[in-house]
Parts: C-alpha cells; structure tokens; sequence
C-alpha cells in the first residue's frame, strides 16, 4: 500500500534526522570531513531522500528538517546523480565494461 510506506518512509526519515548529528560525528571520525560540512551533507541528506520517496515537496521536507529548500534540492539532485552512476556502473559491469 503506498500510504503505509510512505508512512513508514517519514517515520524512518525522523528518526535519521534525529540522529543526524551523531550520523555527521561518525562521517567525519571515519574521513576527516569537517563537521560543518558533514552536519549537513551527511547528517540530514539521508532523511531527505526517505521524505522526497515518502512524496512529501522540497518545502515540507525543508520544513520538516529545518533546512532551506535551495538545500533539499542540492542534496535530491545529488542523490539521483549517485543512483544514476551506480546504475551506469552495475549496468557496465554486468555487460562486462567498467569495474
């Protein structure tokens, strides 16, 4: 059902965005980042997508974060760039191109 799992994508998207800081320390603990940039490269951009997949807009999940909606663009658009290069990737590996 499309309710219930957007339902369970917000649930999941509060409680990531309550751990956002300790998910930022453990970024920056693991490869040196800075905290001001991992707080909000890596603390709040997993939720992020969880909210933008739950069919929530850029203004409620900016709301719902605390954040400017210029941010949750900028970290959706990134986000569908990875998945698009991992897709490339897996796509090239299994054809036997890239590794």
């Amino acid at each position: 059902d499309p309710a219930e799992r957007a339902d369970a994508l917000e649930r999941f998207a509060d409680e990531m965005a309550k751990r956002a800081t300790l998910i930022a320390e453990t970024v920056t603990a693991e490869n040196g980042m800075p905290i001001s940039l991992s707080i909000p490269a890596n603390g709040y951009s997993g939720a992020s997508v969880l909210r933008y997949y739950a069919d929530m807009s850029y203004d409620e999940i900016a709301e719902a974060l605390g954040v400017r909606r210029a941010f949750v663009g900028v970290v959706l658009l990134r986000a569908r760039h990875e998945l698009r290069e991992a897709m490339g990737h897996a796509g090239a590996a299994a054809a036997g191109g890239a590794r």
